[in-house]
């Protein structure tokens, strides 16, 4: 039953207008409440059969790849070293090489979820609770009466402000390409997300004045991060709902807790035109919890994962299919914008919308099923990758993997193109092992096998005897605009992990660790034949690593011994005039272990013009500054009063703000970084 419709699913799917019709008419006589059954539990994974070990074979079949290679090695096409091995596409043995799926019918969509979800949803506890008892955030009560080389991407870069007065913005990844966070400036004003409030103050000359206050604390909601465009202050949050009880729980404790069921993301807008005076502008909801977002040309990309836990029936597709919302009109996801990614059937949906600031108009929406993880856009085109399991099985013994799928959607002016989607072996670690130029997409991953017996004892019980340690390694690959796979380099640096990526161009740098760090380079300029010219092994590791200036590369990251033993935060900068030939040109040791920078990217501020590396690290926001012939030196340490997980740094003119969820502190960087001002929040 499922393989036939499945392969309906995967092959042919038309569109009905007259089911999006019904479906509109019927969320407008019925509203939008959704009822709560059972939740999902992980399925088994599915396997595919392999060849077992024939020796003579495996000879035979070795002699003729031999032969039929000759050709290629003579030639230098066929390249190995540093540990790796060069590829292109009839190198690489295709993964999956199933297409998405466009244009799905709600009812496919039904007895995919009938077929392979519901069954094992059984017996897994009572609901009680509507979608309203969780959390209640109606959308259309206003909030007004509330209003009390390549260094874009690799930080804050300078803005011209009315003023002419630079400030940084946040830290993002691509130029014209803007993430949000929790603190925004336009180079006068100050926003801040922190405490379910929006805090507005007012900076001039190291001066500071709050404003107005924007409170959330009443709505259910948790502010996630905002957006400051011009005028537009958009503001990103999450809403609850939901709740069951366990009651087939033998414990009784276990009994009463409550689970979030379900999370939908809201977009709020408000006109700072007067920032004393915030208008609020309306809302947005989207089904799913967030997941990332950007804007690019005035147009936000709102990109959610939606599971589904509820009860599903057929004639009401909202059960099964996303939706947005535009105030109180909800629109549930058309099927020509519906599709389902290549492999293995997941419950979740990753959701993208097109919202339009000036209009606060959602101008388009797609709903993928397959899930996802990772967020990475260009200008062009926003890319979601997730990792799934593969496995193989030869009798009893499985031998399993990961792979990620790419789902790949075009951007132009608030219009999402159709989703295509590509795959390849291993797992990507963040946003920053992604990267698109000159039309290729490129992305590097970490291949982590592992190998099991399945055992299954007399009395039906059964178990899973590990052999060995499993296999690591990593790689670079390079797709194509169609996610085809082109070319790539496999097999770097055996048994280690990969901590932080950033491309420059045709340039790629990787660290991997385990007990020291290699910084490999990859020459990318032959999109087919990406070549290692470069390995630097160094104790320690980089988690993130920024282009600092002409032929230099910053790493922020962790010091360690050469048995691997990590003893604190390091700051590296290495040259990279000669990408053959890297080296570690200055390295300062912290006592610190833990920063929130170390995991994310906004929480660091590296710009080369000013000459500013700045982080929180324990209960200090550091300063450092770089120079060629005295490495990093320290501007600044300055004193929190507890550590913040949510510290930023930024600086307006000649004025440095730390910015913490008691308050903002200002400092005067032409005098050492003395204190000039500072106000305090409210936690009420």
């Amino acid at each position: 039953m499922f393989k036939r419709n499945y392969k309906k699913a995967m092959d042919r799917f038309t569109p009905s207008e007259a089911v999006d019709n019904k479906i509109e008419k019927m969320i407008e006589e019925e509203g939008s409440e959704r009822s709560f059954f059972k939740p999902l539990k992980n399925r088994n994974r599915g396997t595919h059969g392999v060849r077992r070990f024939n020796p003579a074979l495996t000879l035979g079949l070795v002699l003729i790849i031999f032969v039929s290679l000759w050709p290629l090695i003579s030639k230098g096409n066929f390249q190995q070293d540093f540990n790796g091995t060069s590829q292109n596409a009839s190198d690489i043995e295709p993964i999956n090489n199933k297409d998405i799926a466009l244009g799905v019918s709600y009812s496919d969509i039904y007895e995919i979820f009938n077929d392979n979800f519901l069954e094992k949803r059984k017996g897994a506890g009572d609901y009680a609770g509507k979608n309203d008892d969780f959390a209640k955030a109606p959308l259309e009560e206003s909030m007004q009466d509330n209003a009390s080389e390549k260094n874009v991407g690799s930080a804050a870069e300078d803005k011209a402000s009315d003023s002419s007065v630079d400030y940084s913005g946040t830290n993002i990844q691509e130029e014209d390409v803007d993430e949000a966070d929790i603190v925004k400036t336009d180079g006068r004003y100050i926003y801040m997300a922190v405490n379910n409030k929006i805090e507005v103050s007012e900076t001039d000359k190291g001066e500071l004045a709050h404003l107005a206050t924007i409170d959330f604390s009443e709505k259910g909601l948790n502010i996630r991060e905002i957006y400051l465009q011009e005028d537009i202050l958009a503001i990103i949050a999450s809403k609850y709902q939901g709740i069951y009880h366990r009651n087939n729980e033998s414990d009784s404790m276990l009994k009463d807790m409550i689970y979030p069921m379900n999370e939908d993301t809201l977009v709020y807008y408000f006109d700072v035109t007067e920032p004393s005076k915030p208008k609020d502008l309306g809302s947005t909801e989207q089904s799913g919890f967030y997941l990332s977002s950007r804007i690019v040309d005035g147009n936000l990309y709102l990109v959610t994962n939606k599971n589904y836990y509820s009860e599903i029936k057929k004639d009401d597709p909202r059960t099964y299919i996303p939706s947005y919302k535009e105030g109180n009109k909800e629109r549930i996801i058309k099927e020509k914008d519906l599709a389902i990614a290549p492999g293995e059937l997941e419950s979740s949906y990753i959701v993208i919308c097109a919202y339009n600031l000036e209009s606060q108009k959602c101008t388009s929406s797609k709903a993928i099923l397959g899930g996802g993880r990772t967020v990475y856009a260009s200008k062009d085109n926003i890319y979601i990758a997730m990792t799934k399991w593969k496995e193989e099985k030869d009798n009893s013994v499985v031998t399993r993997g990961e792979e990620t799928v790419i789902i790949g959607v075009s951007l132009n002016n608030g219009t999402l193109g159709e989703p295509i989607t590509g795959t390849v072996p291993g797992y990507e670690i963040d946003q920053f092992a992604m990267d698109e130029h000159k039309g290729y997409l490129r992305i590097v991953t970490t291949e982590n096998t592992e190998t099991y017996e399945e055992v299954i004892y007399k009395d039906g019980s059964t178990a899973r005897i590990w052999k060995g340690e499993g296999k690591v390694s990593n790689g670079i690959y390079v797709l194509d605009k169609n996610l085809k796979v082109v070319g790539g380099l496999s097999g770097l640096a055996p048994e280690e992990y990969v901590y932080s990526v950033r491309f420059f161009g045709d340039i790629a740098y990787f660290v991997t660790f385990r007990q020291v760090d290699p910084l490999f380079t990859v020459d990318l300029s032959n999109p087919e034949r990406p070549t290692l010219i470069g390995s630097l092994k160094i104790p320690g590791f980089s988690d993130y690593l920024q282009g600092y200036g002409e032929g230099l590369l910053f790493g922020f990251g962790q010091s360690a011994t050469e048995e691997g033993r990590v003893t604190g935060l390091k700051l590296s900068m290495f040259d990279t005039s000669n990408p053959g030939d890297v080296k570690e040109a200055n390295v300062k040791e912290l006592k610190g272990r833990w920063s929130e920078a170390s995991s994310n990217h906004k929480a660091i501020l590296a710009n080369p013009t000013k000459n500013l590396i700045a982080f929180a690290a324990e209960n200090h926001y550091f300063i450092y500054g770089y120079q060629k012939d005295k490495g990093f030196y320290e501007k600044a340490a300055l004193s929190l009063k507890d550590y913040d997980y949510n510290t930023r740094g930024i600086y307006i003119g000649d004025y440095f703000y730390v910015c913490t969820s008691r308050g903002i502190t200002s400092y005067d960087m032409n005098k050492d970084f003395s204190k000039t001002d500072s106000i305090e929040f409210s936690y009420q």
